[in-house]
């Protein structure tokens, strides 16, 4: 693990943290990327902030985004729209990803089901089916916040800074950028 690894993944986190008996972050198989996806929020909020990072399996880090997005959704919907921002990521990068990772339940049986979701975020759900087909995910799994620790430090820092964060493997320092 780098050092911009380590620095991300030791900010506080924000919301409480789920327990878990193993705290550390699982890697996709051998030659696989994996996506994380997290948000943060303040609470009776009209905004909410979303933390994505796509590694590999050794943890490397090979893309990370961080944004404020605007709007009073529910914790569902707001899910939706941290993961479908991650896989815009790896599609605007061109990067193939094996496994997208949330914490909700709730959202990984949507994803996962072969049935069409109907409702108010049908169309969110659609979105990110086609984003999967698009960047290789053939499932989504789900973990909790403590696994998912480097998605939601990196929404805690959009969403205290109100900044955006692109941060690239080649990149000299993880600092704000406009996308």
């Amino acid at each position: 693990m780098n050092s911009k690894t380590r620095w991300l993944l030791s900010l506080p986190v924000r919301r409480p943290v789920v327990s878990n008996n193993n705290q550390e972050w699982l890697p996709p198989p051998p030659n696989c990327l994996k996506l994380n996806s997290g948000f943060a929020a303040h609470r009776n909020s009209k905004s909410f902030a979303f933390g994505a990072a796509i590694r590999d399996n050794k943890g490397k880090v090979i893309v990370a985004r961080s944004k404020v997005l605007y709007g009073a959704f529910n914790v569902t919907t707001r899910c939706l729209l941290a993961l479908r921002e991650a896989l815009l990521l790896a599609k605007v990068y061109n990067i193939q990803v094996k496994i997208a990772e949330v914490d909700s339940i709730k959202v990984a049986a949507i994803l996962n089901s072969p049935m069409k979701f109907l409702g108010d975020i049908s169309f969110i759900v659609k979105d990110i089916k086609i984003l999967f087909a698009e960047v290789g995910i053939d499932r989504c799994l789900v973990s909790s916040e403590s696994r998912n620790s480097l998605a939601f430090n990196l929404a805690s820092l959009a969403l205290s800074s109100s900044k955006e964060y692109l941060w690239l493997d080649n990149s000299p320092c993880f600092s704000p950028c406009m996308m």
